[in-house]
């Protein structure tokens, strides 16, 4: 059976806006199957679908997903929408733990992506941030790639 997935991107942003952060890791490729990695790390994902699962795009048409991905995120954890240290921090006390079973799924997997990212919309357009050196060494001991996906709101 096909599971059909709707995407629910929320396109409109108020004025009290303050905000969206959160910090995630994900695993994306073509050949692998999401539940083996749940399995593995012992982690449930905040969101996963494997290669041929039917979705709804926000234009109500089905799309057949070309990609597998697992994701565990941070997002609507109560977590400050202003400073991503907080997130870094959640999402490291739950990988740092099966970290050697974090590697043996990369080593295991040649074909799969993985990156922890930080998603931010800043409402201000102000963005500034500290992060010292050991979170810094925490995160390369995960070996995978890091990036930042930050926006303004103005």
């Amino acid at each position: 059976m096909t599971d059909i997935q709707h995407d629910s991107t929320n396109n409109e942003i108020d004025d009290d806006f303050d905000g969206r952060l959160y910090v995630s890791l994900t695993f994306t490729g073509k050949d692998f199957i999401p539940d083996d990695i749940t399995v593995k790390l012992g982690i449930k994902p905040s969101y996963s679908f494997k290669r041929g699962d039917i979705k709804i795009n926000s234009n109500g048409e089905q799309q057949v997903r070309k990609h597998s991905c697992w994701s565990l995120d941070s997002d609507n954890n109560g977590l400050p929408p202003n400073d991503p240290i907080p997130h870094f921090e959640w999402l490291l006390g739950i990988l740092e733990p099966v970290q050697e079973e974090l590697k043996e799924v990369l080593v295991k997997n040649k074909n799969i992506k993985a990156a922890v990212s930080c998603f931010w919309i800043t409402p201000t357009g102000r963005i500034s941030m500290a992060v010292e050196p050991e979170l810094f060494a925490r995160l390369a001991n995960l070996n995978v790639r890091i990036w930042f996906d930050i926006y303004c709101n103005h």
